[in-house]
């Protein structure tokens, strides 16, 4: 068995010799060229390969990454909206009584200009407002007749005081009767049926 193994020492010696040979010996420029050319064309298809299992999983990725943008955008933009308005109702709310006096203030301002302004200016809200409890004036009721109709009591007796003063500044100009509208207008309101 000692030339069986020589034989195969034998054969592998031949192949290594035969693999230098073509390997080394006689690697020329086409052989290069060709080995170029297979490992480009591989390359290439590797590339390839991986880019296509790269490519929907990134398409993906990026329309829910744009959907997500939108849908932070509107969101944004609807929070941004909202938060103003909650912002100024509370501004609104916070200086309520200011600006009540303010309207108040612009109210006797109007007045001392024009007293009989002011006395139609604020008959025709306490119309309207007793309008919006059941007492409608007809249009050829003088404030007089109209007054005696209301039912209530109290109310009318507010009406009654309100009426002199608004007769006093609408007519007769007076500017300390116009004053007191704003006051019996707001006495009136707040009576309840």
């Amino acid at each position: 068995s000692r030339s069986g193994a020589w034989n195969r020492i034998a054969l592998y010696l031949d192949a290594m010799s035969s693999f230098w040979r073509e390997w080394v010996v006689n690697y020329d420029f086409a052989r290069q060229k060709s080995l170029g050319e297979e490992g480009a064309r591989r390359s290439r298809a590797l590339f390839e390969n991986l880019r296509t299992r790269v490519k929907a999983p990134y398409q993906r990725l990026l329309e829910t990454a744009r959907a997500a943008q939108s849908h932070v955008s509107s969101f944004s933009t609807t929070w941004i909206r909202g938060a103003f308005g909650v912002a100024c109702v509370l501004l609104l709310l916070a200086n309520a009584k200011l600006l009540k006096n303010l309207a108040q203030a612009l109210g006797l301002r109007g007045s001392a200009r024009s007293p009989q302004q002011s006395a139609t200016i604020y008959y025709e809200r306490t119309t309207t407002a007793l309008a919006k409890r059941g007492w409608r004036k007809a249009a050829g009721q003088t404030a007089t007749e109209f007054m005696e109709e209301i039912s209530d009591l109290r109310i009318r007796e507010s009406v009654t005081t309100f009426t002199k003063h608004y007769e006093q500044a609408r007519f007769d100009a007076s500017q300390e009767d116009a004053e007191q509208l704003p006051k019996l207008y707001a006495e009136i309101t707040a009576k309840r049926r």
